[in-house]
């Protein structure tokens, strides 16, 4: 329903977000002037996208999996976090799927309609927050889908199942069967919470570095919640989750950041440098944009 709205506002606003809203006074808005505002081109890759994952969604899961079970990271991880009956895994899919459907309520209920639009009036801001993040919703959501067709892992709770009845599919509900890797509740949540993270790196939509910070870690919070429900469900081995997690957030955080909160023509610049601020076995990731 999120992606659906959001599909129908790109293409309905993407031509006004080229021009920009006159009715937001420049130096007011919290979208600067030399940042590039969301284009044409962009609403038309979005559409894209969105299209794209319907159609996915249409076409249904790949009958006959091609790559089942896990390895020895995946197994212990499963036996640490699986629950061990049916009931509680059923009741915690359930609470991560409504966890899950929460993830446009920062990035679009709050900091679009109530912060953006009622509170600032900064009709300029709310548009392009909207559409950028609306874009990389619908680029992750469509990676999420290309993975598991190409990938056709089964799930593992598909799996134990089948082991159950030895070897038959009988009783099995074998819907989604082989959209194991990578798991899309958890890349979508990430990338909402990468969304908000660049959104609010950029522009002090809450009024303080703490409250801005406090967004970001609010939304990843619940990222990982989703992440860690669905592993313990037993829909999910961890390496699908981890993976899911990484890419959603990602391309959340690095599509608004490298495409529009940068000034045009300026150096990007990104560095790996062994050790952390923890200890010398880590790495440091630095970055200019």
């Amino acid at each position: 329903m999120a992606l659906g709205a959001l599909a129908a506002a790109l293409v309905i606003l993407a031509p006004r977000a080229a021009r920009g809203d006159p009715t937001a006074p420049e130096s007011r808005s919290l979208w600067r002037e030399e940042w590039p505002q969301f284009s044409a081109i962009e609403g038309f890759l979005t559409s894209g996208a969105v299209i794209g994952m319907v159609v996915f969604s249409l076409a249904g899961s790949v009958e006959e999996p091609r790559w089942k079970g896990g390895n020895a990271f995946d197994d212990a991880a499963r036996k640490g976090m699986r629950l061990p009956d049916d009931k509680s895994r059923r009741a915690v899919a359930e609470a991560g799927n409504a966890n899950y459907y929460t993830f446009p309520v920062i990035p679009v209920a709050i900091d679009v309609i109530v912060v953006a639009l009622i509170a600032r009036r900064d009709y300029k801001a709310a548009l392009n927050l909207f559409l950028v993040t609306g874009e990389a919703l619908a680029y992750s959501g469509l990676l999420s889908f290309v993975s598991n067709v190409a990938a056709a892992r089964e799930r593992p709770d598909i799996t134990a199942c089948i082991e159950q009845h030895g070897g038959s599919t009988s009783g099995c509900d074998l819907s989604s069967r082989g959209d194991s890797f990578y798991s899309g509740h958890t890349s979508m949540a990430s990338a909402s919470a990468g969304a908000v993270c660049a959104n609010h790196s950029f522009m002090p939509l809450w009024g303080h570095p703490v409250a801005d910070g406090f967004a970001c870690g609010l939304a990843s919070a619940a990222a990982i919640v989703t992440g860690v429900s669905r592993v313990m469900a037993d829909r999910h081995y961890l390496s699908d989750v981890l993976v899911g997690s990484s890419l959603g957030f990602g391309v959340g955080f690095l599509i608004p950041t490298l495409l529009h909160y940068r000034v045009p023509g300026a150096s990007t610049s990104i560095a790996v440098i062994p050790g952390s601020s923890a200890g010398p076995t880590g790495l440091t990731v630095g970055g200019q944009f």
